[in-house]
C-alpha cells in the first residue's frame, strides 16, 4: 500500500499564532469559551429533482461479504473525521482543529492527524499588528471554509490510491458542497471511491417529494420500512440551482430500534463505480457491526478517526495557550477541558 506510517502534523504557523496572541494580549471572553467536539455540518434542505434508481423498498446486506471484500480485494479502506475546540475572545474567535485520516492495512490502523489553529477578527487594528490573525466579516463562515480546505489538502495528499474512503458528513450541505465536490473529483483521479456518511438528519427530500404526508422526515421513513441489516433502494437528487450538486443516496439500518444512517456518493462516483456499490455497502455494514456501538452507530474506521482526533486535542496544552495569552478559562472549559 506504499510507505504510509502514523503521523502527527503540526504546521509551523501553529506556534507562531500562539506567540502572536500572547504578544497582543488578546482578551478571551470569560463567559464565552466553549469546548465543542465536532463541526456542525449543514444537511441540505434543497429544492430539486428526486427520482428512484432502484425500485426496491428494502435490500438485504451481508456483513460477511463485506469482510471478505476487505480481505481479498485490492482496495484499501480509510476513514476521516475531525474534532475541534473553539475559543471566543473579545477580539475574535480561535478554532483549533484535529483532522484525522485513518488508513487500514492488513495489520493495523494507521492514523495521520493534522492540527490547525486560526484566529478570526473584524478588528483591522489587530490585523495591522499580526501576520497570522485573519480578518473576516463572518467568522462562522470563514472558519468552515478554512476547515474544509485543510481537510481536503490532508485527504488528497495522504489518502492512498485504489481505496475506499468513508467521510463523516453530508456530500451536499450548504457552503460545504463546493469543497466536497472538489474533494470528490480529486479523489476520483486517484482511483479513490469517496462515500459520505450522515447521521441524525432532519432531511425531508424523500418524504416531501415521494412520500408526502406519510412521514415526518426521511430518517423516519427509512426507520419504519427497514429491518436490521437492510438498506433502501438508491435515490437520485439534483439541486435546482446548481446542476453539479448531485448525489446518489441510500439509507442503511444497522440495528433494530436505532435510527438509520445515510450513505451518499456523487453522480460521478456512481457512474464510475455503480457495479461495486453494493459491495461497498456490505463493507460499511460490516464496519458498523464491528464497531458495535448501538447508541452511536458509525463505521469502525470513522469511529477510530474520531477517537484519534479527540485524543490529539486532549494532548494540546490548552492551559498553556490560555494563561500565557492572558486568557481566563470559563467554568465550562475548566470542567470539560
Amino acid at each position: 500500500m506504499g510507505d504510509y506510517y502514523s503521523q502527527l502534523i503540526l504546521p509551523e504557523d501553529f506556534n507562531k499564532l500562539i506567540a502572536e496572541l500572547q504578544n497582543l494580549n488578546v482578551n478571551f471572553d470569560s463567559k464565552g469559551i466553549t469546548f465543542p467536539s465536532r463541526i456542525e455540518s449543514s444537511d441540505y434542505q434543497g429544492i430539486g429533482k428526486i427520482k428512484v434508481i432502484e425500485d426496491m423498498s428494502a435490500i438485504d446486506l451481508n456483513p460477511m461479504l463485506g469482510y471478505e471484500y476487505i480481505k481479498n480485494s485490492n482496495y484499501i479502506i480509510s476513514g476521516y473525521d475531525e474534532s475541534l475546540i473553539s475559543i471566543p475572545a473579545l477580539e475574535g474567535t480561535g478554532y483549533i482543529f484535529a483532522h484525522a485520516l485513518v488508513i487500514l492495512n492488513s495489520e493495523k490502523y494507521i492514523p495521520i492527524v493534522k492540527l490547525s489553529f486560526n484566529f478570526y477578527t473584524k478588528s483591522k487594528i489587530l490585523i495591522e499588528k499580526s501576520n497570522l490573525i485573519k480578518y473576516t466579516e463572518n467568522q462562522s463562515i470563514q472558519y468552515k471554509i478554512d476547515y474544509m480546505m485543510t481537510r481536503n489538502e490532508l485527504i488528497i495528499k495522504y489518502n492512498p490510491s485504489n481505496s475506499i474512503i468513508l467521510i463523516d458528513g453530508p456530500l451536499i450541505g450548504g457552503q460545504e458542497s463546493i469543497y466536497n465536490i472538489v474533494l470528490n473529483s480529486e479523489l476520483l483521479k486517484k482511483k479513490v471511491i469517496p462515500v459520505f456518511i450522515v447521521k441524525n438528519s432532519y432531511s425531508s427530500l424523500l418524504v416531501d417529494n415521494l412520500y408526502e404526508g406519510k412521514y415526518n422526515s426521511d430518517f423516519e421513513f427509512a426507520f419504519k420500512i427497514l429491518k436490521k441489516g437492510q438498506r433502501t433502494g438508491l435515490y437520485y437528487y439534483q439541486d435546482e440551482y446548481n446542476s453539479n450538486n448531485v448525489k446518489i443516496f441510500t439509507y442503511l439500518k444497522p440495528y433494530d430500534n436505532v435510527s438509520p444512517i445515510r450513505l451518499e456518493v456523487h453522480e460521478d462516483t456512481y457512474k464510475s463505480y455503480k457495479d461495486q456499490l453494493n459491495k461497498i455497502f456490505n463493507i460499511i455494514y460490516y464496519l458498523l457491526i464491528s464497531q458495535g456501538d448501538v447508541k452511536n452507530p458509525q463505521p469502525k474506521i470513522v469511529a477510530i478517526a474520531e477517537d484519534y482526533a479527540r485524543e490529539v486535542l486532549k494532548a494540546v496544552n490548552m492551559d498553556n495557550i490560555i494563561f500565557k495569552s492572558g486568557l481566563i478559562p470559563t467554568i465550562n472549559y475548566t470542567r470539560f477541558g
